[in-house]
């Protein structure tokens, strides 16, 4: 029976391995499909040395074919009672020389005892003890906890790319009929470049040859792309989507690498984390000495496999990996909705929040104004999480800076519950103040220009940048923690909602994990299964939350992805970029 239950879940693991390496064969076929594109390929050669990059997923793909290998033959091994069985020795060891790496530094360096120590300590006994079985499933299913995180990396990487690429460096000028590479610390007013698509528009310019659809979201808000075709103006900062223009560029006075610095904030809000990821990571380690002084205290009265049962738990350590996986996850479907989450924080506080302080001159846009009373209404209907744990009711407030008259009937006419006019920003923010001592947990809803002094005050800040000047640098350096990239208030519901499934992954992130490594110890003590059973425990801690974060975006993602369609082969016009026919 033994030897049967072996068989099958070896047979199910190297049969997923297998599907796991098609998904991972065909992703990288999407990306090379997009070689067309400028923007992907500097993106993907940017991200070649990056933990999410094609190589790295190619590598992990490697992995994981060798851990279904090494574990199907130690399987073959255990029912032929052959040297097989030693199969998972040379890939444990393979697969997890970072971890025993790591685990040598903090014990000779640092002189303390951290999870990587946990798994070194795991694997060598298994070596040691002759457990070839447990170490090729541990082997195993590490290979495809690696993997996923990869792969929701290299999404990550690959939405930023979509949405916010980087503009190049340089820029194809015509000089004597020819289009030549140039710098664009070289342009001048008067030249004529040619963009084409997926590429930043350097500089402002009029269109002279030919046509294309120009993303204009981080100029002007409007999600529509515009068509621009001989004699239209261009904007510095756009993006073109589709189609190929040579513009005389008309102005030089706005950079085009806004967009690498909100990347890079976004890349910087990833590896600050959030409140329960911190905290898990940190209990983790807390637990890291206590585990394996117990199992140490533990090993000359059981066998070792039981006390190696607690070297797979250490309460709260699954949160290291999961909290960065889980903000990649909401920030890329945020993205994907226009909204750019700069403080991962700001995503589990927006949960607590039961007020909303919307700055004048957002309900002064002519845009925006239309849609606030659906907007508030749509509001007004979401459950919030703490209307029935305290005494305060949602409620949503305009604060203006202008007549007091005026300011009541915009007020009335939009659907706020009441109005402030303040126009000195120490009294707004002494106002905010006395809102949060009343139990008023705020979210300022701004331009992004506003001052620090009144932001401050706020428990989350949220930045629609189009309804002021200069949009793009106001992305670049507002400090709010988020920003509304279109102007479309119903984001901010969405935003909510993203909110609120984001709260409920990392209440999962937290609790099952945790459940599984009392299950663990639990079984550990009373029960003795064993180490194989404590290693299905603490993954399925791991993997089970990961795929729960996953789960709402599967659907969303097959709907709304549209792969790269690859060059016509039936063009030959050659493009002296790429070398290549287009």
């Amino acid at each position: 029976m033994f030897a049967l239950t072996t068989v099958l879940i070896a047979g199910g693991l190297a049969y997923t391995g297998s599907i796991t390496y098609k998904q991972l064969r065909d992703y990288r076929k999407r990306l090379t499909m997009a070689r067309g594109h400028a923007f992907i390929e500097r993106m993907t050669e940017l991200s070649d040395k990056g933990s999410g990059s094609p190589q790295a997923l190619v590598q992990a793909n490697r992995s994981l074919a060798l851990a279904s290998l090494s574990l199907g033959l130690t399987v073959a091994g255990l029912i032929l009672n052959s040297l097989l069985i030693i199969a998972s020795v040379p890939a444990a060891l393979l697969i997890f020389s970072p971890t025993l790496q790591d685990a040598w530094r903090t014990l000779r360096q640092e002189r303390r005892i951290t999870p990587p120590v946990l798994d070194a300590t795991r694997v060598m006994l298994c070596i040691v003890m002759g457990y070839y079985f447990a170490l090729a499933l541990d082997t195993w299913l590490r290979t495809i906890a690696q993997r996923l995180l990869l792969r929701t990396e290299a999404d990550f990487q690959y939405t930023l790319a979509q949405h916010l690429p980087v503009a190049s460096p340089t820029v194809w000028r015509f000089i004597a009929g020819a289009e030549v590479e140039t710098p664009l610390t070289e342009l001048v007013v008067g030249d004529i470049i040619a963009i084409a698509e997926g590429e930043i528009v350097p500089a402002d310019g009029i269109v002279r040859n030919g046509l294309a659809w120009i993303d204009e979201r981080l100029v002007s808000g409007s999600g529509r792309a515009a068509r621009k075709g001989v004699g239209d103006s261009v904007l510095a900062a756009t993006l073109v989507k589709r189609g190929r223009i040579h513009m005389e560029i008309t102005s030089l006075h706005t950079s085009p690498f806004g967009t690498a610095v909100m990347r890079a904030r976004l890349e910087q809000m990833i590896g600050d984390g959030n409140y329960l990821a911190n905290i898990g990571k940190q209990n983790g380690t807390r637990m890291a000495p206590t585990m394996w002084t117990t199992f140490a205290l533990l090993l000359p009265f059981w066998s070792a496999n039981r006390a190696a049962g607690f070297l797979t738990t250490s309460f709260g350590s699954q949160m290291e990996r999961l909290g960065p996986y889980t903000l990649q996850n909401f920030a890329k479907f945020a993205l994907q909705q226009q909204i750019l989450i700069y403080d991962g924080h700001a995503l589990e506080t927006l949960n607590l929040v039961n007020t909303i302080v919307v700055e004048a001159r957002v309900a002064n846009d002519p845009i925006l104004r239309k849609q606030f009373f659906e907007t508030i209404t749509a509001l007004r209907q979401r459950r919030w999480l703490l209307q029935a744990a305290t005494q305060q009711r949602f409620a949503i407030y305009l604060l203006a800076d202008g007549d007091e008259l005026a300011t009541k009937k915009r007020a009335d006419a939009l659907g706020f519950d009441d109005y402030f006019v303040e126009p000195l920003a120490v009294a707004r923010a002494a106002l905010l103040e006395r809102l949060q001592r009343s139990g008023r947990l705020v979210c300022y809803v701004g331009s992004g220009a506003e001052e620090p002094i009144v932001t401050d005050k706020a428990l989350v800040t949220i930045a629609i940048p189009s309804v002021g000047p200069q949009p793009l640098q106001q992305h670049k350096e507002t400090t709010a923690h988020i920003v509304l990239l279109e102007k479309e208030l119903k984001r901010l519901v969405q935003l909510f909602e993203i909110a609120a499934q984001f709260g409920a992954s990392q209440g999962t992130n937290l609790t099952w994990p945790l459940l599984m490594d009392l299950i663990d110890i639990g079984t550990t003590v009373f029960v003795h299964l064993g180490l194989t059973y404590s290693l299905l425990f603490s993954y399925s801690g791991l993997l089970g939350s990961a795929l729960y974060t996953r789960l709402p975006f599967v659907r969303q993602r097959k709907q709304h992805h549209n792969p790269i369609k690859p060059l016509d082969p039936d063009r030959q016009i050659v493009d002296a970029r790429h070398g290549s026919h287009t």
